[in-house]
């Protein structure tokens, strides 16, 4: 016998341990067989269904603590420790879902067959709005591309031509500039130098606020952060 909780939201929620800090130490201390964690898969439906697209419960050990929302899990671990009951956490969360699609046709207003077909024009206009996109990136070459491939070049390459890039302020969003409707990875490159008492010595690359992270060159060298405002970079 335990207590079962629902965890439900948006990004905040859904946000996993191995992603936030000190989750090397979290993942790798994981032994607590009585905390348990269901994802619910992402999926959609205008009426309720008595079942599932999927999903298994999970134990909190090393091999699958990192895939618990973070948020549910510190909260668990504390409610477990202080009372000692087993401890089930149901995931359904859907980072950057609005609260309308969590609601019945009958809360907002409406019925099961107008929402069916306000689900359909939604659709085609997504569709219509994601053919918008891809014809915005065909104006560049390889921006339709997750990472560089055989025959492209290394966009982290420090002698990199970026004589045909286009050129945008930062901070700022760059849907406001030129990439309206885009949702993806997007490369920067900016070039600074430093004297030789200034490389000696270290500097902090303050990236200011990232959504949702970021991979870091500097000379050719990767370093990671999330979420964060500040990261060392080897130089």
């Amino acid at each position: 016998m335990g207590d079962v909780w629902v965890c439900s939201g948006q990004s905040n929620m859904e946000w996993v341990v191995r992603d936030s800090d000190g989750a090397t130490a979290e993942i790798a201390a994981a032994k607590h067989p009585q905390i348990r964690h269901f994802k619910v898969p992402r999926s959609w439906a205008v009426e309720p269904s008595s079942s599932l697209a999927g999903g298994e419960w999970h134990p909190a050990t090393p091999d699958h603590l990192g895939d618990f929302t973070a948020v549910g899990w510190y909260f668990a671990k504390r409610i477990h420790a202080e009372t000692g009951v087993p401890i089930g956490l149901i995931n359904s969360t859907w980072g950057g879902s609005r609260i309308e699609a969590w609601m019945s046709p009958a809360a907002l207003g409406t019925t099961a067959e107008a929402a069916q077909e306000k689900v359909g024009a939604l659709a085609e206009a997504g569709e219509a709005r994601a053919n918008a996109v891809r014809r915005v990136l065909r104006r560049w070459s390889g921006a339709l591309v997750d990472q560089p491939v055989a025959g492209m070049a290394d966009w982290s390459a420090p002698r990199l031509s970026e004589r045909d890039w286009i050129k945008i302020q930062v901070p700022g969003l760059w849907e406001e500039q030129q990439f309206a409707g885009v949702d993806g990875v997007v490369w920067y490159r900016h070039t600074f130098k430093l004297s030789r008492a200034e490389a000696a010595q270290g500097i902090t690359l303050n990236l200011g606020r990232i959504d949702d992270n970021d991979i870091t060159w500097v000379n050719g060298q990767k370093s990671r952060c999330y979420q964060r405002l500040r990261c060392r970079a080897a130089l």
